[in-house]
């Protein structure tokens, strides 16, 4: 091969360098570009499910005072109206916290995994036992 193939070739070689580094240096800059906006968009729709929850959270309070009033109308003193509002409110949040405490219980304990583990394990056990090495 004579110096002026060669001269071509290097020039050629670091041609392709220069455009491969190029391409990808696009590429991390697209994808740099991608995740900024998917994070504003993340972001943004964060903000929202906030909000709604809060009304939501807003609305809910109002209508148990709703059902307190309710009470009163129906003849009860305010205060035993808000009262026995108050005592279901915690009536019911305590059996939810049973039952949710309860079910992580239940949970948080992997009887199938340890079970299936424990029976791989002793099948590759008995292999290595009838294998004479």
């Amino acid at each position: 091969m004579d110096i002026k193939n060669s001269s071509k070739l290097s020039t050629l070689l670091e041609s392709v360098v220069r455009d491969a580094t190029s391409l990808v240096r696009g590429h991390v800059e697209l994808a740099k570009a991608e995740i900024r906006e998917s994070i504003k968009s993340a972001l943004t729709s964060s903000i929202f499910f906030l909000l709604a929850i809060a009304l939501i959270n807003l609305g809910i309070i109002l209508i148990f005072v709703a059902a307190a009033y309710g009470l009163n109308a129906a003849g009860l003193p305010v205060w035993q109206s808000f009262l026995i509002t108050a005592l279901a409110l915690l009536i019911v949040g305590g059996l939810l916290a049973y039952f949710g405490v309860k079910k992580m219980r239940r949970a948080a304990n992997p009887n199938k995994t340890k079970d299936s583990l424990k029976k791989t394990l002793d099948a590759v056990t008995g292999l290595m036992d009838s294998v004479d090495f």
